[in-house]
């Protein structure tokens, strides 16, 4: 059985309905506000696994983690049109070269650390 099984099954079999609909609630209510960026991860880590109908692909997931930021961080990220993935919680940017020579933000994406 793959892991993303076992946790569903894990998740129907557990917890009830109602608390499953509360964190999904709690997920999509979910900003950054004073939260550092580590936090505001876990916390979108922990929530997200009561999300998966909301986040069915790994850019789902990235847009909605980097829509959750604070708008200062986010026009950061957009300005350098980043792509945010697990390594901006602890804020590892790299840069590569970007099509027409330009030095490009980019995030190393490994998505083993979102599950």
């Amino acid at each position: 059985m793959r892991w993303r099984n076992f946790h569903e099954e894990f998740e129907e079999r557990y917890y009830s309905w109602e608390h499953r609909r509360e964190k999904e609630h709690e997920f999509l209510d979910l900003r950054q506000r004073d939260l550092t960026v580590l936090e505001y991860k876990r916390r979108f880590q922990d929530l997200a696994a009561f999300s998966s109908t909301y986040l069915p692909t790994e850019r789902h997931k990235v847009e909605r983690f980097r829509d959750g930021l604070r708008q200062e961080l986010r026009m950061i990220l957009i300005s350098h049109a980043v792509s945010v993935c697990a390594g901006i919680g602890t804020g590892c940017l790299g840069y590569r070269e970007g099509n027409k020579g330009y030095p490009k933000a980019s995030v190393r994406a490994d998505s083993s650390n979102w599950s």
